[in-house]
C-alpha cells in the first residue's frame, strides 16, 4: 500500500555516487559522469530510473547506461557513498 502511494507521486529515482567526505553533492547540482569527470567533481548521477522500471537490484559501477546516464565502473580500493533520490511530482 505504501509503495503504491510512493509510485503514484514519484517521477524518477536518481542513483547518485559520491566520494566520502565530499560536500560537492550538497553544494552543487549532481551531474552526469561525463560532466563530473570534466569538472573533477566528486558527485555524479549513475542512473535515473522510473518507478515502473525499478527492479529489485541495481549494480552500481556496472559499466552500462541507464537512460542517458553512465553507470561508470568504480575504482578498486576507493570508497564511495551512494544516495537514492526520489523526484516527485508537485501537487
Amino acid at each position: 500500500m505504501f509503495s503504491n502511494l510512493i509510485n503514484q507521486f514519484c517521477r524518477n529515482y536518481l542513483i547518485v555516487v559520491s566520494q566520502p567526505n565530499s560536500t560537492s553533492c550538497w553544494n552543487t547540482t549532481a551531474v552526469s559522469f561525463a560532466v563530473a569527470a570534466d569538472n573533477s567533481s566528486l558527485c555524479y548521477i549513475a542512473a535515473v530510473i522510473s518507478p515502473n522500471k525499478l527492479s529489485a537490484s541495481l549494480d552500481i559501477g556496472a559499466d552500462n547506461y541507464y537512460g542517458e546516464y553512465y553507470n561508470a565502473p568504480l575504482v578498486k580500493d576507493k570508497e564511495y557513498e551512494f544516495y537514492v533520490v526520489m523526484l516527485v511530482y508537485s501537487i
